[in-house]
């Protein structure tokens, strides 16, 4: 005669909520490198609520110096910031051997930077003010290792 084992309740209402706290653990990190702390904040918030983790730094020496052992899953990377721009962050990680996708954010109209930005990988390059839902819809494209054209922007 063969018994079947019946878990006990606990255990089932164990093993949820240890699958809840891998899922919850497992989000995807988005590193956001702007030096507008506002920026920063907006971008951060609206990142979170879209249930990613998000690491945020001032400039591309912070986030270079900061040591961190966990890649993220995406970098947002403004393009002209103090010290290293955006571009030159981009070199830098592709030197050290990073393929982690990067989505650039800029205040500035500049062809010759979209162009570069491109020519390196970058997933989008998007200008502020940047919508919600494009920069979300870039990110999912760039976390499937796909480009994103932003749709146009409306007239004034």
């Amino acid at each position: 005669m063969q018994r079947h084992l019946i878990p006990s309740r606990g255990f089932v209402h164990e093993l949820l909520r240890s699958r809840v706290r891998i899922l919850v653990t497992r989000r995807t990190m988005i590193c956001v490198v702007d030096d507008d702390p506002s920026v920063r904040k907006a971008l951060k918030r609206l990142l979170s609520s879209a249930g990613y983790e998000v690491a945020t730094f001032g400039s591309a020496e912070e986030l270079l110096t900061s040591g961190r052992g966990e890649l993220p899953g995406l970098f947002v990377i403004d393009v002209r910031m103090p010290g290293l721009s955006g571009l030159e962050l981009q070199r830098e990680l592709a030197a050290s051997g990073s393929r982690v996708p990067v989505v650039f954010v800029t205040a500035y109209r500049d062809d010759q930077a979209r162009t570069l930005a491109h020519q390196a990988g970058a997933v989008a390059y998007l200008e502020k003010p940047v919508d919600g839902e494009v920069l979300l819809g870039a990110i999912r494209a760039g976390l499937k290792r796909e480009t994103f054209e932003a749709p146009e922007a409306e007239p004034l």
